[in-house]
């Protein structure tokens, strides 16, 4: 019956179908029972995840034993199993079982989403602890964590053999469960790792002898700072061994004399200077800003500024056409009739300042 309610498979009611159907209505109809919620009751959330499902169980605490040391059990209320899409398959085991934890507070949100007293979760992967310290969340980490500010609960962990029904609900039948769980797999074997000790202090005789050995012997080459580090750090590492090494690798003469200079020194930029006691526009600097949007037939701006008094800036509006005697004209205009002839003048070398401009000037003013 599962497999009926995927998209890729064709609708067939046959005889395991029904049987299938019989067999449920007998489970439903029969003891144990699901229970209804009482809301003046936690509850508790048993929740598990495998490598291609999810299987959780909402309970409530149940009729007392007749011995009072002992805990009352916890009754079913409803049950929840679903499986993985391909893309969630991929999801680390610390993703997985929080993504098991966030479709079971999706799925049953009309019951946890405003209880009274804090619900408990329960689950038997200790894995969630990563959670416990900041990490970098991604976008559905993100809005995982603020979707958890919406509900009020404790996390329990508890033994994986009591953890059995969320367990059988996260590993439906006929669905794929890939090559191997995620359950108790050991990543690093405690046998690949050496008990290395890091010394807090070293005497500084016997960091240069090391620093002999393999950086300044001629067999070692002179590697860079980050290999001598690495180097180091499988043979004798010590407390501030980074920062002691890069200060020996950048204080050694030949790492110096031989090393390529990826970024050279740039020429610094000559300052005009000007002689003091200089009027207003008497040395002066012209540009054209160009490539403009047009107005009123005007799309360039002339601009002269007084380069060694003031710093005026004047901005006068012309077009891009604009030749030498063009820009005398407007020179003549706006700024002779008042600071006269400029001493010094600075531009690029548009020939419209460096030939026409002072000819046309000259012509202008009657000078031969």
């Amino acid at each position: 019956m599962l497999d009926l309610t995927k998209k890729a498979i064709t609708w067939n009611w046959g005889e395991s179908q029904h049987k299938a159907f019989e067999e449920l209505k007998t489970c439903m109809c029969s003891c144990p029972i699901l229970t209804q919620p009482n809301f003046d009751k936690p509850f508790f959330l048993q929740t598990d995840a495998s490598a291609y499902g999810v299987g959780a169980i909402l309970s409530q605490e149940g009729e007392h034993h007749a011995v009072t040391s002992q805990k009352p059990k916890l009754h079913p209320i409803a049950y929840y199993s679903a499986t993985f899409t391909p893309t969630k398959q991929n999801y680390d085991i610390y993703e997985r079982e929080l993504l098991a934890i966030m479709k079971a507070l999706t799925h049953w949100q009309h019951y946890l989403g405003w209880t009274k007293t804090p619900f408990t979760i329960l689950t038997d992967h200790a894995n969630l602890q990563y959670w416990k310290a900041p990490q970098k969340l991604n976008r559905c980490t993100a809005q995982w964590h603020a979707n958890l500010q919406e509900y009020d609960f404790i996390i329990k962990h508890i033994p994986g053999k009591i953890n059995t029904p969320a367990d059988e609900l996260s590993c439906p039948p006929n669905s794929n469960q890939g090559d191997n769980d995620n359950q108790d797999q050991t990543l690093l074997e405690p046998k690949l790792f050496i008990n290395a000790t890091h010394l807090t202090t070293l005497p500084e005789s016997l960091k240069r002898n090391l620093m002999t050995l393999i950086h300044d012997h001629p067999i070692a080459g002179h590697p860079g700072r980050d290999e001598t580090i690495q180097k180091a750090t499988e043979i004798l590492p010590w407390t501030g061994m980074c920062q002691w090494i890069a200060d020996y690798v950048k204080g050694c003469t030949i790492c110096q004399q031989n090393k390529i200079l990826t970024h050279r020194t740039k020429m610094p930029l000559y300052h005009i200077t000007t002689k003091e006691g200089t009027l207003p526009f008497q040395q002066i600097t012209m540009d054209l800003i160009t490539g403009l949007l047009q107005h009123h037939g005007h799309n360039t701006i002339l601009t002269i500024v007084d380069h060694g008094c003031s710093h005026t800036a004047i901005f006068l509006p012309c077009s891009d056409t604009i030749m030498g005697p063009g820009i005398a004209q407007l020179y003549l205009d706006y700024i002779y009739r008042w600071f006269s002839l400029p001493t010094k003048m600075i531009s690029d070398q548009d020939p419209r300042f460096t030939s026409q401009f002072g000819q046309a000037l000259t012509e202008k003013l009657g000078i031969q």
